[in-house]
């Protein structure tokens, strides 16, 4: 059977369901990374060197996910404001935008060549949402098989794309390619927009991945609108 994120998610949802339903919890729940019959995804930081032949070897390994773009695209210039960037180091910044692009690119083939799914998270910031959508989507260049990721990392609006403007930027997503992306945020952000579900109903209808970094999981997710998530 060809390999889907659907199956995958079913692979990963289903097992902690059913420990959920177990009053005396073994520890292979609540580390389920170490359970032999779970699959994984891996989610490497963007410039991670990587042992390919060691991470192919652990058939457990079903995914890639990677990081894509971040906020609004690079100045090519490096004239004009930078948000009080020097003109050095916007030319640094670029040549890192340049290379991280070069190695998503790589990692995409390496990937998918092995018969991995592969997914892409644009990092959300202040700014344009429509432009950092476009942006996204002309990085990733995400297909139809491809998880697409917004990656929400708070609720501060001077720090983090504001919950008005993710809701535009998950409707471009939505009209550009005819689905709408995946919302990985952490628990507080995703507390707040379930409780705010009304006010935010795009986000709060988006599959979730859940970032949570702790070893025991359990009785901390977000209920609500998510609940059987």
């Amino acid at each position: 059977m060809k390999q889907s994120w659907r199956n995958l998610l079913l692979r990963l949802v289903v097992p902690a369901l059913a420990a959920g339903a177990v009053t005396q919890a073994a520890a292979t729940d609540t580390l389920p990374w170490k359970n032999p019959n779970n699959a994984l995804v891996v989610d490497a930081y963007e410039l991670n060197t990587i042992d390919w032949d060691s991470l192919l070897s652990d058939k457990r390994i079903t995914a890639f996910i990677s990081k894509a773009s971040d906020g609004l695209p690079e100045s090519f210039s490096c004239t004009g404001e930078h948000a009080g960037d020097t003109v050095a180091h916007c030319k640094t910044m670029w040549r890192k935008y340049a290379v991280s692009r070069e190695l998503f690119q790589t990692r995409r083939l390496v990937a998918r060549a092995a018969g991995l799914l592969w997914g892409s998270y644009h990092l959300a910031r202040p700014g344009n949402p429509v432009d950092q959508a476009n942006h996204f989507l002309d990085y990733a260049d995400p297909k139809d098989d491809e998880m697409m990721i917004l990656d929400l990392e708070g609720i501060d609006p001077q720090k983090f794309m504001s919950l008005e403007d993710a809701q535009i930027f998950a409707g471009h997503i939505r009209a550009r390619t005819g689905r709408y992306p995946v919302l990985y945020t952490n628990h507080n952000t995703a507390r707040y927009i379930a409780a705010y579900r009304n006010d935010y109903p795009v986000l709060a209808r988006l599959p979730i991945w859940y970032a949570r970094y702790k070893p025991d999981v359990k009785g901390v997710f977000p209920m609500g609108n998510w609940d059987n998530s």
